[in-house]
């Protein structure tokens, strides 16, 4: 039979390390893409390895890495596990958002403002309180190694100092009426790319001005863009519902579609190796060969969210 990894297409991440391992998250389970006793591949529940209380009740909004330890992150909890040390939880009473920069885990909490891990204990950001909001917040490593950049719907704010402090740039006017996807933020090629609700895909320059937008009448999808990430090349890889394009340059665009083996809803991709690995709401494709996709065994069903360690 096939294993079914989810049933929502609300969130969705993937990442792959060096090792290549694949996590997965859907409604209620987590777990990794290893082989089962013949060696065919086979989605393998981590479920049995977490206590009861700590197992994922909800649809898992994102799965991270960081060495050989794994967070799985639902809307209002946050698990860690690794092979070599007991789990631990992190619970909160407002709609969490979970990311990893310069291989520190960042929180953001609508109550207590955007936390970062030491340890075993979520502490404030210095200017932590300018966070204190619903709505999503995500941090991204900067084009400089000690850059900082939290990214929010409405705009980007930057490490000054040892304090987040505003930041103003380009795309303030675009993301006032179209709100970036925050967990979708992206370093492309040295540029932030910012996918939008209805408004494309943006790309910013470091210095914040704004080196090009692209929408559905400039060779996008659609106008919702789910996930952006940068080849080996340095083209830029865009998903949408509507399919997967490559963005080599404004003039070379290239679309990705069910005739090149790609079914469902694009919600996110990466790279292993030289190949891309996409997911979308019918489960996990990965490249054979230079533009052609085949489905991975027994991920049938919609992947909400996809990790690697």
């Amino acid at each position: 039979g096939r294993a079914r990894v989810g049933t929502s297409t609300r969130s969705a991440t993937l990442a792959v390390d060096a090792r290549g391992r694949v996590w997965a998250g859907g409604d209620g389970d987590v777990g990794w893409i290893g082989s089962d006793s013949t060696g065919h591949r086979a989605f393998v529940s981590l479920l049995p390895h977490l206590p009861e209380a700590m197992r994922p009740t909800g649809y898992v909004r994102s799965v991270h890495a960081v060495g050989e330890t794994v967070y799985v992150a639902t809307e209002r909890q946050l698990v860690r596990w690794s092979e070599t040390a007991p789990p631990r939880r992190w619970r909160s009473e407002s709609a969490m958002t979970v990311s990893i920069a310069d291989e520190t885990v960042y929180v953001h909490d609508g109550d207590r403002g955007l936390l970062r891990l030491r340890g075993d204990r979520l502490e404030p950001v210095p200017g932590a309180d300018a966070f204190r909001r619903p709505g999503p917040v995500s941090v991204v490593q900067g084009p400089e190694s000690a850059d900082l950049l939290a990214i929010t719907e409405r705009g980007i704010w930057q490490v000054v100092g040892s304090r987040f402090t505003r930041r103003p740039t380009e795309a303030d006017a675009i993301l006032a009426r179209f709100p970036a996807r925050v967990e979708d933020a992206a370093w492309a090629d040295g540029l932030l790319a910012l996918t939008t609700e209805g408004g494309g895909l943006v790309l910013l320059r470091p210095d914040g001005r704004l080196h090009a937008r692209l929408t559905a009448e400039t060779g996008l999808p659609d106008a919702t863009p789910r996930a952006v990430r940068l080849d080996q090349e340095g083209g830029i890889w865009v998903g949408s519902e509507e399919g997967l394009v490559r963005i080599g340059a404004p003039q070379a665009i290239r679309q990705f579609a069910e005739a090149e083996g790609l079914r469902g809803v694009i919600l996110d991709v990466d790279q292993v190796g030289e190949r891309r690995v996409v997911a979308t709401s019918n489960g996990l494709f990965l490249e054979r060969e230079a533009g052609r996709f085949v489905q991975a065994p027994q991920t049938a069903g919609v992947c909400n969210a996809l990790g690697a360690r």
